[in-house]
C-alpha cells in the first residue's frame, strides 16, 4: 500500500435464515449424517461377516467377553468402530438440532 492509496473496504451482507430454512436445511444434514452411519454400520458388519470378533465368545446364547478385551483390539477393528462412533455422534448432534430448531421454528411445543 502505498502512502496516498487508499485501502478499499470489502463489506459482506449476511442474509439471516428463517428457523424454518434452518429446519430445512438441518433436515437434510441429518439425512447426510444417517447415509454415514449407515455406511459405517455396514462396514462392521461386513467385517465381522468375514472375521470373527476376537474379544467375545457366545456360550449358550449368552455372549461373554474378556475383561479389557475390547480396549485390545486389532487397528483395523479399532478404526472401524471410531468412525462408527463419530458417525453416530455426529448423527445424535443433528438430531438434537433439528429439535431445536423445529421448537424455534413453531412447527412442535
Amino acid at each position: 500500500m502505498g502512502w496516498f492509496t487508499k485501502e478499499i473496504e470489502t463489506v459482506e451482507t449476511v442474509i439471516e435464515q428463517s428457523p424454518v430454512e434452518r429446519y430445512e436445511d438441518c433436515c437434510k444434514e441429518l439425512a447426510a449424517a444417517g447415509i454415514e452411519l449407515k455406511a459405517a454400520d455396514q462396514a462392521l458388519i461386513r467385517f465381522f461377516a468375514v472375521k470373527k470378533d476376537p474379544r467375545v465368545i457366545f456360550v449358550n446364547g449368552k455372549i461373554y467377553a474378556a475383561v479389557n478385551a475390547m480396549k485390545n483390539t486389532s487397528p483395523e477393528i479399532r478404526a472401524l468402530e471410531k468412525r462408527w462412533t463419530e458417525s453416530f455422534l455426529a448423527f445424535q448432534r443433528k438430531l438434537t438440532e433439528l429439535a431445536e430448531l423445529k421448537k424455534a421454528a413453531g412447527l412442535i411445543r
